[in-house]
């Protein structure tokens, strides 16, 4: 069975069986099953028809002058079991379109031709649509006169009647039928009636033929029936071992994929604990590394701590000794910023008698400016980001609030010169 039930489908079938313009539609599956819907209608005939099939399964319902054709249009590159369901679904189309003429079944344009269409139609024969009728009233009457007359003129001249009585009646009732039938045409030659009599039996003959060809289309239409039950049980026995065969393979797909999953679980714990140990002992390398570096570091600053306590006192030696002899603690050459003047200036420099002598160069021997380091309130390292912006740099500050700033390149020089001048300083 197939679902007709789009309301466009019987609308546009009424308005064709009523003369309206429109004189064709086709509808289709529109990609379900079995639901049939309504797909075009047009007014311009077969021609037009033709136009409008695409390959797909169709149904077509067409009037040309006063007949009515149903069309299944299965093109030839559709399945067997598709092209079984169509037929199956046509004898649903024609039970609801019961006004046609004929029925067609077409795989191309060709057999859509307008020769094919009239000859199936037998346009020009007095056919009417799919279902005969009765004859009517009048057609009765005649065809009862013509056996009446046939009947007479066959038989042999009635004997007269035994009594007036009886001929009276039988004449009266003669002419009450004569009355009420229309006039007597002429007599039947033996001729005619040879003719009409191979007429009848030519009409046996093909009624006989048409119920043979009915006998036999009803024995194709049981086997194909049959045929296509067969293929629709295959197709269904198909489908289920497909579905069996798809959930199987599903079934499958889903254990591999979980034991795929839990292989990855399992490969990402081990690298999780080989990266944890790896951290780990990384960790305790660096930790080690630490340590020895920090103890390198340790022994490192006690070394230069005594280097620089043992330079130091020879430093003071030195000084105490050049103090003795009043000769020169420490010379050499500095870069000096006065307090009065934003520019450096490089300077030779001695430190003797607790005095800072500055000269242009170590060829002067005149000084240019004398430093009283007795006057000396206070002596610090610059602040890199205060005072100088620069390291390797140190303050004099005297009570007379003149102050000097002091930068040499060497770390070691810097701090030779910044030692001569606390042992001054602290000696006045």
């Amino acid at each position: 069975m197939c679902d007709l039930s789009d309301p466009k489908i019987t609308s546009t079938y009424k308005a064709i069986v009523d003369g309206d313009p429109t004189d064709w539609m086709i509808m289709g599956y529109n990609n379900s099953r079995d639901v049939i819907s309504f797909y075009e209608a047009g007014n311009q005939g077969l021609s037009e028809f033709r136009t409008k099939l695409t390959e797909e399964i169709l149904f077509g319902y067409v009037r040309i002058e006063d007949r009515f054709i149903l069309i299944s249009y299965v093109p030839d590159q559709v399945s067997g079991v598709r092209r079984a369901r169509t037929l199956v679904h046509s004898r649903s189309v024609a039970g609801l379109f019961q006004v046609h003429h004929a029925q067609l079944t077409a795989s191309s344009m060709s057999d859509l031709s307008d020769i094919n269409i009239r000859t199936r139609l037998k346009l020009g024969e007095n056919q009417v649509p799919n279902r005969s009728r009765p004859p009517s009233l009048s057609e009765r009457k005649r065809n009862s006169l013509q056996a009446k007359r046939r009947s007479l003129q066959q038989q042999d001249i009635p004997s007269m009647p035994s009594s007036p009585g009886s001929f009276v009646d039988t004449f009266e009732e003669a002419q009450e039928e004569i009355a009420d039938e229309p006039p007597m045409p002429p007599p039947v030659t033996p001729s005619q009636l040879e003719a009409q009599r191979v007429a009848e039996m030519k009409q046996l003959e093909e009624q006989q033929r048409l119920a043979e060809q009915q006998r036999l289309a009803e024995e194709k239409r049981m086997e194909e029936q049959k045929r296509i039950e067969q293929l629709q049980l295959e197709e269904r026995k198909r489908a289920e071992d497909q579905r069996r065969i798809e959930e199987q393979q599903r079934l499958d797909e889903q254990k591999r994929a979980e034991e795929q999953q839990l292989a990855d679980q399992q490969q990402q714990k081990r690298l999780e604990e080989q990266k944890r140990l790896e951290e780990q002992k990384r960790l305790d390398e660096q930790k080690r590394l630490d340590e020895q570096r920090a103890q390198d570091q340790l022994l490192l600053d006690k070394t230069k701590r005594q280097q620089a306590e043992e330079k130091q006192r020879q430093l003071q030696q030195q000084l105490r000794d050049a103090e003795k002899s009043k000769g020169v603690l420490v010379e050499g050459v500095a870069n000096i910023q006065l307090h009065t003047s934003p520019f450096w200036h490089r300077r030779f420099f001695t430190i003797r008698d607790k005095h800072l002598s500055l000269y242009t160069d170590h060829l002067s021997n005149q000084p240019l400016v004398i430093v009283d380091l007795t006057a000396t309130v206070a002596l610090r390292w610059a602040d890199p980001e205060v005072d100088t912006f620069l390291s390797n740099a140190f303050v004099i500050i005297n009570n007379d609030d003149s102050s000097y700033q002091v930068y040499v390149e060497r770390q070691q020089d810097a701090s030779t010169i910044f030692t001569a001048l606390q042992s001054v300083i602290g000696a006045k």
